[in-house]
């Protein structure tokens, strides 16, 4: 079997499998869904919710849905939205609401599960809670501008944004503090570093406590060029054998590499992966010549240039 038809059978092979757990795919027609927080009938004072609920078991989504005042009598959709995990924050305004919940994947669902929510009208911020919307955390990115955007209080007049280099232990880290009437800011991040941003919620009776800090890392640096290590050029190899490879140091946020392999000289792609090591195992491949290649790329978007191209020769 020559190395095109290698290959092409193992894509079947990994085609097939996909196929397979389609087929076989949980039925959740019957899995009921435990809403675990806020209970039901909940009555608070405290806009900013986190809806909750149990995982189910061979679920790729959940339909999260709140409306006001009831699935009943909907005078409004408040939230209609399908995520992936099983928690959900969402600030709210005073008034009567109703939020379900039901399971799914590609070819099932659950019944929804509802519950009834009530939040009182109150002027006072202390026990008030800022959802921070984007960057999302832990966000690795190139772009220096970015906008920050949190979900507003309707009690609220003004937010304090800050912005502090690594964390916020020490207030000789913080590089921007402003107060704004919005909920949103354009804000340039300086440089590579890593970086959090909070919010509160201020009015003429005080003020809510910061947010929980969200984390950004901000890296614009292009990773090393990778240096081919094993095999040598024009080394002859027999399977099974290792492509070795050298990253170099770190740059910034993490790397991963693509490997490109050849059947001639940079024309005929045979095999690609993408990998977080600087190794890779061949198990089988036909006699003859062959071509490979390293690129890096971190998970902030930045792509080194290509490494050299060398050449091993299967026997």
């Amino acid at each position: 079997m020559n190395s095109k038809n290698l290959y092409f059978t193992a894509f079947l092979i990994s085609l097939l499998t996909y196929s397979c757990g389609d087929i076989f795919e949980k039925n959740l027609a019957k899995e009921p869904v435990s809403l675990l927080a806020p209970t039901n009938n909940y009555q608070t004072t405290t806009f900013t919710q986190s809806f909750w609920w149990e995982e189910i078991k061979g679920a790729s989504n959940y339909h999260l849905q709140i409306v006001s005042p009831a699935f009943s009598n909907i005078n409004q959709i408040i939230l209609d939205t399908t995520i992936t995990d099983n928690l959900y924050t969402y600030t709210l305004n005073p008034g009567s609401y109703q939020w379900r919940v039901k399971a799914i994947n590609g070819s099932s669902n659950t019944a929804y599960t509802t519950y009834t929510l009530t939040i009182d009208t109150t002027s006072d911020l202390t026990n008030q809670i800022i959802a921070l919307q984007e960057p999302i955390n832990n966000l690795y990115t190139n772009i220096l501008n970015q906008t920050l955007k949190w979900q507003s209080l309707s009690i609220a007049t003004s937010y304090t944004i800050q912005v502090a280099i690594t964390n916020f232990l020490f207030s000789s880290n913080i590089i921007f503090d402003t107060t704004i009437t919005t909920n949103s800011i354009n804000f340039s991040f300086p440089q590579d570093y890593i970086y959090q941003w909070r919010v509160k919620a201020v009015n003429a009776t005080g003020s809510s406590n910061f947010s929980n800090p969200y984390n950004l890392e901000v890296d614009v640096t292009i990773p090393n060029t990778p240096l081919l290590l094993k095999p040598e050029n024009q080394d002859s190899v027999s399977a099974p054998f290792t492509l070795y490879w050298h990253r170099g140091n770190s740059t910034g946020s993490p790397i991963s590499d693509s490997l490109f392999v050849y059947s001639d000289s940079l024309i005929t792609l045979i095999n690609s992966i993408k990998t977080s090591n600087t190794s890779y195992p061949i198990d089988s491949l036909t006699t003859g010549p062959y071509f490979w290649r390293v690129r890096s790329q971190d998970a902030a978007g930045n792509i080194s240039p290509y490494s050299i191209t060398k050449k091993f020769i299967v026997q």
